[in-house]
């Protein structure tokens, strides 16, 4: 609040000769007028300036003595914010499992199975609902320490994968899951090997391959406690023979490891025998449902291209010997709309 106001000039002067206050020039047109204080006000003014010295200390006495309280309770309204934090969050999880008509997961101990009933990894459902795509529900059982899927490319391997990976982390984060029916067990560390890109640990100069081979040398360390392995597609960056070596030798090593639990995706074939592998496979194209309509949808758009072979893919997990040969690559090249000469030879090559 401002100790003085501005009056045009021919009202100040009115005022300019009484005693309670004073009057100056502000500008051609306005004067400044200020109160006169009395005495009496001075002596006021010491008092309230006193007033408020006391009020200051007593609320700093108050606010002490509030303090020491808080000190001798601490332990208690730790704890009582803990639970109000737990409670936050349970509720949380209740009303987004009622929300979605989630289910509870089932843990058993050393069970060493996944088993999975109409599951749904919800990213990409939602993905798939906005450009009205079908989606078809996981029915899985993982019923070795290691298992392999087998299958060309957009077969779904990585989705299930992540819906694997999406479901357990949410499971032992407490969370109930998209799925009628989700059964696992508890591990003490989890690892997603997958693609290697943006920057991580390994950026010192290695390519794609050496990011790789370092990411999974450095998980395997921890298969001393019960221990996940989702793999995707381990030594895609490198010629297939050698991958093929690589990929025998990562399976030989999981299978030795009595803590560890494994999923690996390839689309090699033809993989050196392992012991103890359980082999799947995706069930991919259906060439038989296509039949000579394929060659209608050549000149189609990516997004048309994609959510034909999302028709004609199906996304089914069977059981398989390891041996089965898969060859439908060529044919999603030529959906996508691969180059007409390109996918001639690629043909009579395959042809031969």
């Amino acid at each position: 609040m401002k100790d003085f106001v501005l009056l045009p000039n021919k009202k100040a002067l009115q005022i300019a000769n009484r005693n309670e206050f004073f009057v100056e020039y502000f500008d051609k047109f306005n004067m400044i007028v200020r109160p006169r204080y009395q005495e009496k006000y001075y002596k006021l003014y010491s008092q309230k300036e006193e007033f408020i010295a006391d009020e200051t200390m007593l609320e700093n006495r108050v606010l002490e003595n509030i303090s020491n309280h808080i000190k001798d309770e601490k332990i208690k309204i730790k704890e009582y914010m803990k639970s109000i934090e737990t409670f936050d969050t349970v509720l949380a999880k209740a009303l987004l499992a009622i929300k979605l008509n989630l289910k509870k997961p089932v843990f058993k101990k050393n069970i060493n199975k996944i088993k999975i009933n109409q599951g749904i990894f919800l990213p990409l459902k939602e993905r798939l609902d906005e450009k009205k795509n079908s989606y078809t529900p996981l029915e899985a059982e993982f019923s070795k320490n290691v298992c392999v899927i087998r299958g060309s490319n957009m077969g779904g391997k990585t989705v299930v994968l992540k819906t694997v990976s999406f479901f357990q982390l949410l499971s032992q984060m407490g969370f109930f899951i998209p799925a009628e029916k989700f059964e696992t067990e508890i591990f003490h560390n989890f690892f997603f090997l997958g693609e290697y890109d943006g920057e991580n640990e390994y950026d010192r100069g290695l390519s794609s391959f050496g990011k790789e081979i370092c990411a999974v040398s450095e998980a395997l360390k921890y298969s001393d406690k019960k221990t996940f392995y989702i793999i995707d597609e381990f030594a895609r960056t490198t010629n297939s023979i050698e991958a093929k070596a690589l990929t025998a030798g990562l399976m030989k090593k999981l299978t030795k490891q009595k803590n560890v639990f494994c999923i690996i995706s390839t689309h090699l074939m033809k993989l050196p025998k392992v012991n103890n592998i359980k082999f799947y496979r995706m069930k991919g194209l259906n060439v038989e449902k296509y039949g000579n309509s394929i060659h209608t949808h050549i000149k189609q758009n990516i997004d048309e291209s994609i959510k034909i072979i999302n028709s004609h893919m199906d996304y089914i997990v069977l059981k398989d010997n390891g041996k089965s040969e898969i060859y439908d690559a060529v044919m999603v090249a030529k959906l996508l709309g691969a180059d007409f000469e390109l996918l001639e030879y690629a043909e009579s090559m395959m042809k031969k």
